[in-house]
């Protein structure tokens, strides 16, 4: 009997130890078991979703997701529990997590398994990556900016200046009062006025992309 309570005893602290180091864990981490039912739900995630671990357990993992990524998850899921091969759960995928005030987010979900005496059970690791996605739609913004100043350089300026060289060349230098020459410095001037006007863009465009440096 002492020999058992003391066996009992070390599973308790061990237990307490290993949901000591989960509580002060800076992701939210959620254990369920083979139905995929929570058993577990750290502080973070309380703080995360919105809910206290009392009102999550019991309930399955795709309660903190929107409506149109549950049944996908649940197949995944199912599919190796079911079929006892489990190489497809531990793996990392990104999706939409749902808090409890109805708001969206993206997250990164890790899910790993283990089994204790013939029983699975599951760990799920998520990681609110709103910061990560915002920063890359501000890259995805910069390198449009970036695009359209190329395409602005490459065909809105090269070709009024291309037309201001061939205006040049029809000037009649040898006799300044010849009345074409009115007709081409006006085109010159017109011309040169759109160049003009290109230049300010992509001096626009420029300084929005520098912006857009400063907050990725």
């Amino acid at each position: 009997i002492t020999d058992r309570k003391k066996a009992q005893k070390k599973i308790i602290e061990s237990e307490n130890k290993f949901r000591s180091v989960l509580q002060s864990a800076k992701d939210s981490i959620i254990l369920a078991n083979e139905k995929g039912l929570i058993i577990f739900w750290n502080r973070f995630a309380e703080n995360v979703f919105g809910y206290k671990e009392s009102g999550v357990l019991g309930k399955p993992l795709t309660f903190i997701m929107p409506e149109r990524f549950k049944a996908g998850h649940q197949q995944k899921f199912e599919q190796p529990v079911s079929t006892n091969q489990d190489r497809g759960i531990d793996n990392i995928i990104e999706l939409k997590g749902l808090k409890k005030n109805g708001k969206e987010f993206p997250i990164e979900l890790s899910i790993s398994h283990w089994t204790n005496e013939n029983e699975k059970f599951y760990c799920g690791i998520i990681r609110d990556i709103s910061e990560r996605k915002n920063a890359e739609e501000e890259q995805k913004k910069h390198i449009k900016k970036l695009s359209e100043i190329a395409f602005l350089q490459s065909h809105h300026v090269r070709a009024p200046i291309a037309s201001i060289l061939g205006l040049l060349q029809l000037i009649n230098f040898e006799n300044p009062e010849d009345p074409k020459n009115s007709e081409v410095f006006y085109h010159l001037k017109k011309t040169s006025l759109m160049c003009d006007i290109v230049i300010k863009e992509i001096i626009e465009k420029t300084s929005e992309i520098e912006e857009l440096s400063k907050k990725i």
